[in-house]
């Protein structure tokens, strides 16, 4: 009796073991070029992490090419065909009003800054007006500024310049900022960028990070840039896991995901922010033309951005929230991060 008792006891013990053992295959979804800093510099090594976090527990797959489009990614994982995924926030427009806070034209101050002050005003003010659905919303992180990248060779200094001018720009709040300079705006998901901008199709085009102006292949198209007073634009992400494979994880290995993520995910955009400033530099180097926009330029731009900014307070306030007060904590708490 006690030996059989002790070989179902070993038995049970081995079975307990492969349960503990078991993994979760989390299919992540990623629909930007692998050569992005996006990839190489935040979600590659966030991936890697927390396959160590859970010691294999949690194991994340990337398919070879994306499941949907760039505006479809939380739909993608709502309905299952993922379990996970990262989201532009432009493409939220409608459905998180309040996550357009971080495309106010003006506003930005880094990657890394932006990141951590959208996640601390998400906390504070968003997350009960404006909640995601169905999934659980792991973090943001978000790219270096953007400014006004001309082809000329000649960086703009004033809205009658950009006069009658044709713009690509990624769409949401963006487009209508460069919409509001006088320009024609030809919007569309940086995946299409180089098509629109190698075929001649604008004169100009706004505004991501060199780190992306290389990996989408239009680096090459940069002729001038002009640098404005808190920039035009900064990308902002949204990383998600749907709510049913959540459930999937043990409480064990939830805790460690999310201790790498929120705030901590958000500073590993300072990695984006590095690569920014080298390539930069190579730029330069290379006969690149970057200037300061005048205090004149930077005065017509403020004017003809508030109303964006005063739009978004409006629809904060539909929402239920203190738009303006919202905003402010925003820009403090980006100030505040780019001094930790």
């Amino acid at each position: 009796m006690n030996k059989l008792l002790l070989v179902a006891a070993f038995v049970f013990s081995i079975g307990s073991g492969a349960a503990n053992a078991q993994t979760t295959t989390v299919l992540f979804n990623v629909f930007t070029p692998l050569g992005s800093p996006t990839y190489t510099k935040v979600l590659g090594p966030w991936f890697e992490d927390i396959e160590k976090a859970t010691q294999g527990r949690v194991k994340i797959n990337r398919p070879p090419q994306s499941l949907a489009p760039p505006p479809e990614q939380l739909n993608m994982v709502v309905s299952g065909v993922a379990d996970g995924a990262f989201q532009f926030n432009a493409f939220l427009q409608k459905s998180h009003p309040l996550l357009q806070i971080g495309f106010l034209p003006g506003t930005m101050t880094s990657g890394k800054a932006d990141a951590i002050a959208l996640w601390r005003t998400y906390q504070k003010y968003f997350a009960e007006k404006n909640p995601f659905k169905d999934v659980v919303l792991l973090g943001f992180f978000a790219s270096p500024p953007g400014h006004i990248y001309n082809i000329d060779k000649k960086p703009i200094q004033s809205l009658a310049e950009l006069q009658g001018k044709k713009s690509w720009s990624l769409p949401g709040m963006t487009a209508q900022a460069m919409g509001r300079t006088g320009v024609s705006v030809v919007p569309g998901p940086a995946v299409r960028m180089h098509e629109i901008v190698s075929k001649g199709v604008v004169d100009v085009f706004c505004c991501i990070e060199y780190g992306d102006l290389n990996a989408f292949k239009v680096l090459q198209y940069l002729g001038a840039v002009t640098e404005v007073d808190g920039a035009v634009f900064s990308p902002k992400f949204s990383v998600f896991i749907s709510a049913a494979k959540w459930k999937q994880i043990s409480p064990q290995d939830q805790e460690a995901i999310l201790k790498l993520s929120g705030e901590a995910l958000a500073r590993r955009s300072a990695l984006i922010d590095e690569q920014n400033a080298e390539l930069k530099k190579k730029y330069l180097a290379g006969g690149g033309v970057i200037a300061a926009a005048t205090p004149a330029f930077n005065a017509e731009l403020k004017k003809a951005w508030e109303p964006l900014i005063e739009e978004w307070i409006a629809s904060a306030k539909a929402l239920g929230v203190d738009g303006r007060e919202a905003l402010n904590f925003y820009l403090a708490e980006a100030k505040k991060a780019a001094k930790e």
